[in-house]
């Protein structure tokens, strides 16, 4: 069997129980992820931050079951967060803000310049009192 000394492989993080500080539990009920106690060989490095000498600090892996999640650590093994992947409602929830935005700088900013300018389409010339 292979074994590895890198920890942004799945491999390294098989063997190694896993522990949870008290914002990463409470995310597991709040979030309803059940807590793991060995990272699976099915997971999948996504995410890693290496300091300066290139060591890792924080690795992300995503887990894949019936509904995939993420489980962030750190290079000692303790699991910072437990969060689901981004749903497309949030997304589109975005392009609506967007649009919102829009239509509100659309809807006051529609008159400007001077009514006599020329190279100001007819629509948006100031009229006169």
């Amino acid at each position: 069997m292979f074994w590895s000394s890198n920890p942004t492989e799945t491999m390294y993080w098989f063997d190694k129980p896993l522990t949870y500080t008290i914002h990463a539990s409470d995310r597991c009920v709040e979030r309803e992820i059940p807590p793991l106690d060995f990272l699976p060989l099915s997971s999948k490095l996504v995410d890693c931050i290496r300091d300066a000498k290139g060591n890792p600090v924080r690795l992300t892996f995503k887990v894949n079951t019936e509904n995939p999640y993420y489980i962030a650590l750190s290079a000692q093994g303790v699991v910072l967060t437990v969060y689901r992947q981004k749903t497309k409602k949030s997304a589109v929830h975005h392009d609506v803000i967007k649009n919102k935005k829009k239509r509100y700088v659309d809807m006051y900013n529609r008159v400007f310049g001077s009514a006599d300018h020329e190279f100001i389409p007819k629509y948006h010339r100031t009229k006169y009192w």
